[in-house]
């Protein structure tokens, strides 16, 4: 790890816990009523319990990349944090270089597919913690309600909570975070990691669906300003696809593959949300 690994790393931390004490503030205020101390109080709670959680979640996505890239010797950077001065999530997350290319369908599949659902895992266990010690509330208040939620965490909070809308904990806004990640990382498109499962599926077409893909984005910008931002950075991303057929080696991926496919487009499912 480089001196610049380790600075993107703290910088991410940084900008993070400042995003959860805002997180936590807003939770405290909530429940006691009176405004909580932003620096005494809501900055250790924002680093304890929104930027651990989730910068665990963005390693454990990174790891999941990093375990299939040396399956297949391939050679690859540390993992590089991007901090983000935003109050929403703090970060842009992380990203490995991959200085090798995969040379075979299987090992372009493996790196694409086991960064998200490794960080899927642990999510689903920080949206666990998060959502218990959340609360829920009658009438409209500045909390999540169904519909800003994706599946999983409406599963999960209708576990714990007996309620259309909650408080959230800056846990389980940490949780929200890590399915944002996940969803848009797994988007069909270019080098998102999506976009490495469909190369390695269909490597004819993967071009075409990340074309559709980013117009799909596009269209769905009628549900938020987020939604073209992104599709934004999308179209700029397609100039590095693979307009032609990878090459890659023309050995078939495993019937397994495909059910691991599903895995991926359920997990996508479960993580996307309107908002």
């Amino acid at each position: 790890m480089t001196i610049w690994h380790l600075a993107g790393l703290i910088a991410s931390m940084g900008t993070m816990t400042l995003a959860g004490a805002m997180r936590a503030q807003q939770f405290l205020t909530q429940i006691d009523g009176a405004r909580a101390d932003f620096w005494s109080t809501a900055i250790p709670m924002g680093f304890w319990a929104y930027t651990l959680p989730l910068t665990a979640i963005i390693l454990a996505h990174e790891l999941g990349h990093i375990a299939a890239c040396r399956r297949h010797n391939l050679d690859h950077s540390w993992p590089v944090f991007v901090p983000a001065p935003f109050p929403m999530t703090g970060t842009f997350g992380a990203f490995l270089l991959i200085k090798t290319p995969p040379q075979t369908r299987r090992a372009l599949f493996d790196v694409g597919f086991w960064g998200p659902v490794a960080g899927f895992a642990v999510t689903v266990g920080v949206l666990l913690i998060g959502l218990d010690a959340s609360h829920a509330v009658a009438g409209k208040t500045r909390a999540f309600t169904t519909y800003r939620m994706p599946l999983v965490m409406q599963w999960i909070s209708a576990h714990y909570i007996d309620g259309a809308s909650i408080i959230a904990h800056p846990t389980a806004w940490a949780g929200w975070v890590g399915l944002m990640i996940t969803s848009l990382n797994l988007l069909p498109c270019g080098q998102l990691d999506g976009g490495q499962i469909v190369s390695a599926l269909w490597p004819k077409q993967a071009w075409r669906i990340s074309i559709a893909t980013v117009a799909v984005v596009i269209t769905a910008s009628y549900l938020g300003s987020s939604w073209l931002s992104f599709g934004i950075m999308m179209l700029l991303m397609l100039p590095f696809c693979e307009w032609r057929t990878p090459a890659l080696s023309s050995e078939p991926l495993p019937v397994r593959y495909w059910a691991f496919a599903l895995v991926a487009f359920a997990t996508l499912a479960l993580s996307i949300t309107p908002l």
